[in-house]
């Protein structure tokens, strides 16, 4: 959900608070300790639903962090896109050069 609220500033120029209600809600669900930041991957089709963290791209973690910094970098009036590109998920584009007001925070 993260990626479509920033892809939507992107694209339309929607503000960014539901993505920042979405990065409260983030930070509220991280674990956090002595071996850092982590989230635990949710399964509603399991019982228990709370599942321990893994590795890889769709499991959590990686996925969290990299919207998770497109967020602050878009939150900061920074370039919006993603600084690594992969070749399954199109980049969110729109007609005109980004441009940053004060009425899109």
């Amino acid at each position: 959900m993260l990626a479509l609220a920033c892809d939507r500033y992107v694209e339309r120029g929607d503000e960014l608070s539901f993505a920042n209600i979405l990065v409260d809600d983030l930070a509220s669900r991280a674990t956090t300790d002595a071996d850092g930041v982590r989230w635990s991957n949710r399964e509603h089709r399991l019982t228990p639903s709370k599942l321990q963290p893994r590795t890889g791209w769709a499991m959590g973690n990686a996925g969290i962090v990299r919207e998770l910094l497109r967020f602050i970098r878009a939150s900061n009036g920074g370039d919006p896109a993603y600084a690594i590109a992969w070749p399954d998920q199109p980049a969110a584009s729109t007609s005109a050069p980004y441009q940053r007001t004060d009425a899109s925070r």
